[in-house]
């Protein structure tokens, strides 16, 4: 899963643009609105509980996303960047925050699975790629 060859480099790429750039600006737009949430709900001491499982999930999913990015630069340069049991945790709290997003937004499952759990598939493909990148490198 190294990107060697151009399929798999253009593959790379693809994931890296298709999804992982859109996540990122999802990620964004949503962290502002958890920022508003969270001034409102300290601001009027209402829904505070709230308030914290929203930051732990916008935590989680930031440090998520930046190891997501790490994986991405160390699989395209072929170096790397991070240790094992840092990408499994930094990929476990991605998951993580997908999985609760996805448990406390509201509307449509589909719609909630979809926008929540996108970023999933650069994970898998990601990892897998950095633990062969691990394994060419021993």
């Amino acid at each position: 899963m190294t990107p060697s060859s151009p399929l798999q480099r253009g593959i790379h790429r693809f994931i890296g643009i298709v999804v992982m750039v859109p996540s990122t600006l999802v990620a964004l737009y949503l962290s502002m609105m958890a920022l508003g949430f969270e001034l409102d709900a300290y601001e009027h001491q209402s829904s505070l509980y709230a308030a914290l499982a929203v930051i732990v999930v916008f935590i989680t999913g930031w440090m998520g996303l930046a190891t997501l990015w790490l994986l991405y630069f160390a699989v395209n340069h072929q170096r790397v960047l991070l240790p094992p049991s840092l990408a499994r945790v930094g990929t476990g709290l991605l998951i993580f925050s997908c999985i609760a997003l996805m448990l406390l937004s509201g509307g449509n499952l589909r719609v909630r699975i979809l926008l929540h759990g996108w970023p999933l598939w650069a994970v898998a493909y990601f990892y897998l790629a950095h633990r062969e990148l691990l394994a060419s490198k021993l």
